[in-house]
């Protein structure tokens, strides 16, 4: 397997650090384009967030998959070139012995397990929040924060920030130096910092925000959307 954080830090110079993977969904029943029903899931070194389907295809069926760190043989997935452009890299180095779960192999983004001990990695154990949002035409968008501590700063940082490529007529994602990101991330957690999101949307109806779920939390943190309008507070721990 291919460890996606070591392929996306040996690539700095030449790529955006945001791998892309296409997810076929289960529903899906056809190969004409119109009618076809899969999306693009999102992975950088924060962790990944599941697909949502792009423009001139259905825009049915869902998935809740989310790519792990580690790229099963066979998997593809699309990187985007930086501006200086550059040579993609893929070296023996990023290779690591971590074997695909029977049970699920026909799963894509399998789940994974150390099987060979001679190769070791440690779980990340940086405060995640999976932030849902559902739209008026049903579809669901989830982005991700993750405070890095000094891994990561309150700009934009190659490897943790994710720009959305993707946005759709009604959407929602964070917004950092004039940047539109699904994937954000901070440095170290303060319960007093706020950070901006954007909604859109282009049809009239009601829209629901929840905490799709949360990571390396105390289950007691309370997690809040603020209006600014109104300066009104919700717990999403407490109900979307």
């Amino acid at each position: 397997a291919i460890d996606a954080s070591a392929f996306i830090m040996d690539n700095a110079s030449s790529a955006t650090g945001t791998l892309h993977f296409w997810e076929h969904y289960p529903s899906n029943n056809t190969h004409i384009l119109a009618g076809y029903q899969g999306g693009y899931a999102t992975r950088n070194l924060v962790g990944g967030i599941p697909p949502i389907a792009p423009a001139l295809i259905s825009g049915l069926g869902s998935s809740t998959r989310i790519p792990g760190r580690f790229i099963p043989v066979g998997q593809a997935f699309f990187v985007k070139g930086s501006a200086s452009g550059g040579n993609i890299e893929f070296k023996n180095s990023q290779r690591i012995f971590v074997k695909e779960d029977d049970l699920n192999s026909n799963v894509m983004f399998r789940n994974e397990t150390i099987t060979n001990p001679n190769d070791s990695y440690q779980e990340d154990q940086y405060e995640k929040i999976r932030l849902g949002f559902t739209t008026a035409t049903n579809l669901h968008r989830q982005v991700l924060l993750g405070f890095m501590n000094d891994k990561a700063t309150n700009g934009l940082d190659y490897g943790y920030d994710s720009i959305l490529f993707d946005e759709q007529q009604n959407d929602m994602y964070f917004t950092n130096s004039n940047s539109k990101l699904t994937i954000q991330g901070e440095g170290y957690f303060n319960s007093n910092n706020i950070y901006p999101i954007t909604v859109k949307t282009s049809i009239t109806g009601n829209v629901k925000f929840m905490l799709d779920g949360s990571e390396n939390f105390d289950s007691t943190q309370p997690i809040y959307i603020h209006n600014s309008t109104t300066d009104s507070y919700q717990d999403l721990r407490n109900g979307s």
